[in-house]
């Protein structure tokens, strides 16, 4: 079963699955045992609890998930750090074996052809291109024209 590409975030790339996407597919792998498919699938939810999202709203990206991981509060959510090193642990092996572990690139849209054309005009590594990144990514995720 492949991993659907709906991407719910509205930054991501529209390819780009997310962590519903990936406890769906290992929930549904008849090729794991069930205890490995009940550990894979409590440590993504539990590392979508611990950041306060929704598992459909978090890109299935290494980088976003590190990051994302990086900024988390386990123990405000009752987690001891025992508990939060498993999930981490856990949640890099559901992402490896899904082929999630080396997806190239950002985990954000690329620009299309015409906001690609508009950010050339921006003085590069301006605070004002800084600000700007994340509208452009946005409206290409979302096919928002100029």
């Amino acid at each position: 079963m492949a991993l659907k590409q709906v991407s719910r975030s509205a930054f991501a790339a529209p390819g780009q699955p997310s962590l519903a996407d990936l406890i769906a597919r290992v929930e549904a792998a008849p090729d794991l045992p069930r205890t490995t498919r009940q550990n894979w699938c409590w440590a993504l939810r539990t590392v979508a609890r611990v950041a306060g999202k929704a598992p459909a709203a978090i890109p299935a990206h290494p980088d976003f998930l590190r990051r994302l991981m990086g900024k988390a509060a386990p123990g405000s959510m009752g987690l001891g750090t025992g508990a939060w090193n498993n999930a981490k642990s856990l949640t890099g092996k559901a992402m490896a074996w899904a082929g999630l572990i080396s997806i190239p690139g950002r985990y954000q849209a690329p620009y299309t052809p015409e906001w690609s054309k508009l950010w050339l005009l921006l003085p590069s590594k301006s605070a004002l291109a800084v600000q700007l990144t994340r509208l452009f990514h946005y409206c290409s995720a979302n096919s928002r024209r100029i």
